[in-house]
């Protein structure tokens, strides 16, 4: 989602969180590899996915968020396992999508 490529600041974010979905831990289409940044702001739903990967986004009054957000427009190389419907409903649901 970002031009980052530091090991150290890249996480892999569950789409379903894990105390929501216990069975779907380890299955990799519940989960999107993102910078730390990005994780939280998908945690807190400033931002999800319909399910064909378009990204939604909320309106913030934060100008870093908003900044973030702006330059945040498609995945710069798409998933080798692609996100589930499923857990993106679930991440929209849980997010005000």
């Amino acid at each position: 989602m970002c031009d980052n490529d530091d090991k150290r600041f890249l996480v892999t974010s569950h789409i379903d969180r894990w105390a929501d979905n216990p069975e779907n831990r380890g299955n990799l289409a519940n989960t999107l590899l993102l910078c730390r940044i990005h994780d939280s702001l998908f945690e807190y739903g400033y931002f999800s996915f319909t399910d064909n990967l378009e990204i939604l986004r909320k309106p913030t009054k934060s100008l870093f968020t908003n900044t973030v957000l702006l330059n945040t427009t498609e995945f710069l190389a798409r998933p080798i396992v692609p996100p589930a419907p499923q857990f993106l409903h679930n991440h929209r649901s849980r997010t005000g999508y």
